[in-house]
């Protein structure tokens, strides 16, 4: 089987795009297929694969025609992600199929998102945050509460001490084992992005992000 493909990066992300404007090459976008091409010694390597394709032929409900099939390189289902958005829409403009000097409306899982083109600078709405309950993560023996957060794709908001972050920070190995911990957290039934926050004093926490996925 053949099939179209292009590689993207956006801040330091990378994912596959799919060209599939009338959901007619890659049906329901199997997991498996999706985790193969983002293999990064087996396939093409990436954080995520994005189909490109129209709204209706998803049957999804959105006033924007395209919609970003989006999801994680092991397969998995994702409602959204705000660097992959821009580089999906860059992808439409630089394509012909989207107009920069007006707002871009682009449907994804977690509803119609507006992106913005300000000659090179892209912009994302990303909606209000969802604060809702409290979670736990647990790494390097300890275990925290952490403040399970909703920006399209779950969040979760830890506070460390300096010690502790000196710690997960020696090695790759140590944040890369803080994320597939709190990833399996039964209290959050998706995925999530860990966001390391260091307590200084009593001023606001300085943020070191971890990616968990």
């Amino acid at each position: 089987m053949s099939f179209p493909w292009l590689k993207g990066h956006g801040t330091e992300n990378d994912f596959v795009l799919l060209p599939d404007h009338d959901g007619t090459i890659h049906g329901e976008l199997g997991g498996a297929f999706v985790a193969a091409l983002c293999h990064r010694r087996r396939g093409i390597g990436a954080d995520g694969v994005m189909r490109v394709v129209r709204t209706q032929a998803l049957g999804e409900q959105s006033a924007g025609e395209w919609f970003m099939d989006y999801k994680n390189a092991d397969g998995s289902v994702s409602e959204m992600c705000g660097n992959g958005i821009r580089v999906f829409a860059l992808h439409l403009v630089q394509e012909g199929l989207a107009d920069s000097d007006a707002p871009l409306v682009i449907g994804t899982r977690d509803g119609d998102k507006t992106v913005t083109f300000d000659r090179h600078q892209i912009s994302v709405d990303m909606g209000k945050p969802e604060l809702r309950g409290v979670s736990k993560v647990t790494a390097d023996g300890h275990t925290w509460e952490a403040q399970d957060v909703r920006t399209g794709n779950p969040q979760r908001l830890d506070k460390f001490e300096r010690d502790v972050l000196d710690r997960l920070f020696d090695g790759e190995h140590a944040i890369d084992t803080a994320g597939i911990k709190a990833r399996h957290d039964t209290s959050l039934m998706t995925d999530t992005q860990n966001d390391l926050r260091e307590r200084v004093t009593n001023s606001e926490p300085i943020a070191s992000p971890c990616r968990s996925q």
